[in-house]
């Protein structure tokens, strides 16, 4: 009788002792796989807030170009102005913008040759064998625009193809950019904001 009472003890305790081994490895492998999801998922979080981020600066780059291209014209200082003779102009392309050559000569007798492309309205003014007034870098002669004479010319380039792109390449930068600040907030201003909530 007491090897009967002994005996289903122990198969009671003995599958006790393996339900508890059997849930530590449950558990364990629970936490196992939780923590490898959490892993992947912080990877993907990283791997889309920095494909973000790329996309963001290769977008603005032209944008920025086309801005520090505007500032340089518009900015008189560092510049110098020129008589430049058009010897060729595009006539393969018939949108705008179309390139247009011309020679000129700085203030040292140094001859240089430029191709610039110009607003449709700037290039049927001139003709080859023109002269045109231009102005140019004077730290990099090679870096030219031409003056407008007419109000046609400078209202031109904003009724482009080119101008219409890269209104909406601005736009489309604006939105990303939008978006990463509402998901990620602005880079290091957000982790100071939360170590000086006071300040």
């Amino acid at each position: 009788m007491l090897s009967l009472v002994y005996l289903f003890t122990a198969i009671i305790f003995g599958q006790m002792r393996w339900f508890k081994w059997l849930d530590m490895k449950k558990e364990h492998v629970k936490k196992t796989i939780l923590s490898s999801l959490k892993m992947v998922l912080k990877r993907l979080y990283i791997s889309k807030r920095t494909a973000l981020t790329i996309l963001i600066l290769l977008l603005s780059l032209m944008p920025l170009l086309v801005i520090k291209n505007v500032v340089y014209k518009l900015v008189p200082i560092g510049k110098t102005e020129a008589i430049a003779e058009i010897i060729d102009r595009e006539k393969d392309r018939t949108s705008s913008p179309r390139a247009t050559i011309y020679t000129y000569t700085d203030l040292e007798g140094q001859l240089y040759k430029t191709e610039k492309n110009v607003s449709s309205s700037t290039y049927h003014l001139y003709n080859e064998n023109e002269w045109i007034t231009i102005m140019y870098r004077n730290n990099l002669p090679h870096d030219t625009c031409i003056v407008h004479s007419t109000f046609r010319e400078y209202i031109s380039p904003f009724f482009s193809v080119a101008t219409v792109l890269l209104v909406l390449l601005s736009y489309l930068v604006y939105f990303l950019t939008k978006r990463y600040i509402k998901i990620w907030r602005i880079p290091f201003i957000n982790k100071r904001t939360k170590s000086n909530p006071n300040k």
